[in-house]
């Protein structure tokens, strides 16, 4: 009886992971790509791929998104160097033999995987946007008027990149300091 293994991501969209063969001096595809579910840290994202309509997904924001894949369908994976350079960073986790739920994915994304921080494509979060001069209007939208290139949110999530979590609280109070300054 095949069993079922489930890959456990944190990528913010879905991602298909491919064979290549190189032949004669040029890369071809080697059968259909496998796609793994994506939408992790986005708004419905565990529904991307679900052919739910937008007004009808949920509002949830699931930190982890998971795929169900059997034995045949892992062995493929596993021969896939993207793949296996993605569970070595820490973007894509795989529990053998185990159906993980929703809940169990999520501890394990925030507990085991590669922080939020280090996902380049994941959403400009409030607080990056207030630290880099936006400032939260009364309708709840962001006033980006005053934004500076140099401190733009990518900017300061790529500056403190691997930093530890009290190094970043530092600079987020100098920061303030600087703004009343």
């Amino acid at each position: 009886m095949a069993k079922t293994h489930t890959i456990i991501s944190k990528r913010t969209s879905p991602f298909v992971y491919t064979e290549w063969a190189k032949i004669n001096g040029q890369f071809h595809q080697q059968g259909p790509g496998i796609v793994i579910n994506g939408g992790a840290g986005i708004v419905g994202g565990g529904e991307l791929l679900s052919g739910t309509p937008l007004e009808h997904r949920k509002t949830l924001i699931p930190a982890s998104v998971l795929t169900f894949v059997d034995d045949e369908t892992l062995a493929k994976l596993e021969r896939i160097p993207k793949f296996n350079s993605d569970v070595k960073r820490g973007i894509i986790v795989v529990y053998r033999n185990k159906k993980v739920s929703q809940d169990k994915g999520d501890e394990i994304a925030n507990k085991e995987m590669l922080p939020d921080e280090h996902i380049p494509t994941r959403p400009i979060t409030e607080d990056e946007m207030k630290r880099a001069g936006g400032k939260i209007t009364k309708g709840g939208g962001v006033d980006i008027s005053d934004v500076q290139e140099e401190v733009s949110p990518l900017r300061i999530r790529k500056q403190e990149a691997g930093l530890p979590g009290y190094v970043k609280e530092r600079n987020r109070q100098s920061s303030k300091r600087g703004r009343r300054g």
